[in-house]
């Protein structure tokens, strides 16, 4: 989270997605780039940054929402200041995993991030601050990302070396079959998505 301190300008620590070291003292908006200090991994720090504001304004959302932002009877002009308050929180949720997915985020972070996505973009669209067609991308993505990783799962199952002949007879034939399915499912919801990324014409591709 970001820290304030006068001498040296705004400052935030945060983990590394990739080892969980803690890295600090790093100004915000010094550099695109940075390396952690312990892993050597590259991160980029604009992504790190939104994508932690994200998380806090996600997580108050969820504290601070009513039933009322799921009534479709209900107006904005009707709502409880707490659901007033849950709802921007939400918005800048949104705009903060936009912001963030402009740079290739670790896997752990990118599946959270569409998780995050996925579960607020019904809720803008419910109240119009998106569009039907993006709020389906969204939940698209996550359901693809989702089919991608048991299919990698699968594969590097199937790919073990020197797999028990109990295996080789019970699990592998069940497996590729499921991984035949897999294949044909995600190739068919990539295609989908490629659409919706046309008909979106989105500035900046979510880099996923």
């Amino acid at each position: 989270m970001p820290e304030n301190d006068k001498s040296k300008g705004v400052e935030f620590r945060f983990e590394c997605p990739h080892c969980g070291a803690e890295i600090e003292d790093v100004e915000e908006r010094k550099t695109d780039w940075i390396s952690c200090r312990h892993c050597g991994e590259a991160l980029n720090l604009a992504s790190q940054l939104a994508l932690d504001r994200a998380d806090h304004n996600y997580l108050l959302a969820q504290e601070l929402a009513t039933p009322e932002l799921t009534d479709r009877k209900r107006r904005q002009a009707e709502f409880s200041s707490e659901a007033r308050d849950a709802l921007f929180a939400y918005q800048r949720a949104y705009t903060g995993v936009q912001v963030a997915l402009r740079a290739e985020l670790p896997a752990a972070q990118q599946t959270w991030a569409l998780q995050i996505m996925a579960g607020v973009a019904g809720i803008l669209q419910l109240h119009q601050m998106i569009s039907g067609l993006e709020a389906r991308y969204w939940i698209q993505r996550l359901v693809c990302q989702t089919v991608r990783h048991e299919y990698e799962e699968l594969d590097a199952r199937l790919s073990e070396p020197h797999p028990s002949l109990l295996t080789r007879i019970l699990h592998h034939p069940r497996w590729r079959l499921r991984r035949r399915q897999l294949r044909r499912a995600l190739i068919h919801r990539e295609k989908s998505l490629k659409m919706l990324e046309r008909e979106l014409a989105f500035i900046d591709v979510p880099q996923i």
